[in-house]
């Protein structure tokens, strides 16, 4: 489901609300492009709405000791939302999670794909929820058609094998 939103301060506290409510999600992943986005979404999620008690940030510049923290509430707890970045793209068991929710349109199919791939493993279907914003929505509902049609196909790009030492030195 591709979502608009023109006041995102109040529409994706109202959004992430009927998750829960109406369609009854007790888990989400809300995944970001940047630890900044994160780091917003986080201020204004805290503050607002039904999952405000139990939503959780994760992104590389924390500190691993913080990340494992976060994992396992967001394992334990009945209800909650953790917000991220490619850090809980793959690997990392942080239990059963309803849906996602893509915050804008990812760089990649592949990244697209593992986003998509954290929830619902329960179930031969996936739930998720890509949002476009800001003047560039048009173009970010264009993106997320592309890569449903690329990923559906099976389509993905080619691994290009590359260094990353903070990657490395984080991992």
């Amino acid at each position: 489901r591709l979502v608009h939103l023109q006041r995102e301060d109040t529409e994706l506290v109202a959004l992430l609300d009927d998750l829960v409510e109406r369609f009854g999600h007790r888990k989400l992943l809300l995944f970001a492009n940047s630890r900044s986005r994160c780091d917003r979404l986080f201020a204004l999620l805290r503050q607002q709405g039904r999952l405000r008690e139990t939503t959780y940030l994760h992104y590389s510049n924390l500190k691993p000791r913080q990340r494992q923290d976060v994992e396992r509430q967001f394992q334990r707890r009945a209800q909650a939302l953790c917000i991220a970045t490619s850090t809980l793209e793959l690997g990392i068991d942080i239990g059963d999670v309803d849906g996602v929710v893509l915050y804008e349109p990812p760089e990649s199919v592949t990244t697209f794909v593992q986003r998509l791939g954290r929830a619902n493993r329960q179930s031969q279907s996936t739930t998720f929820w890509g949002i476009c914003r800001g003047p560039r929505a048009g173009e970010q509902l264009l993106q997320f058609l592309a890569l449903y049609h690329l990923a559906q196909q099976g389509v993905v790009e080619e691994h290009q094998p590359g260094r990353l030492p903070s990657v490395l030195v984080q991992q």
